[in-house]
């Protein structure tokens, strides 16, 4: 699983498939006040992103992935 919580920071690592969507979500929902650790995701499922996009988590640590990075960015950072 690339989705793993750490008290108050939720990891994304590798290739995060459309399974960690929902692993995602319950994460989010259970703990509101989480931020995410992106760096070292290497893709996201379009599910995975669209939970991004509901919670609108802080994303303290980008991908070190320009491309992924600026399109997490650009999506968590639209209004």
């Amino acid at each position: 699983m690339s989705v793993v919580r750490h008290e108050d920071r939720i990891s994304l690592t590798g290739a995060c498939p459309v399974e960690d969507a929902e692993a995602l979500a319950a994460q989010l929902l259970q703990q509101r006040s989480s931020y995410i650790d992106a760096h070292d995701c290497t893709s996201l499922h379009g599910a995975v992103l669209q939970v991004l996009l509901a919670f609108k988590p802080e994303v303290r640590t980008p991908p070190s992935d320009p491309a992924l990075s600026r399109l997490i960015s650009v999506c968590l950072n639209a209004d």
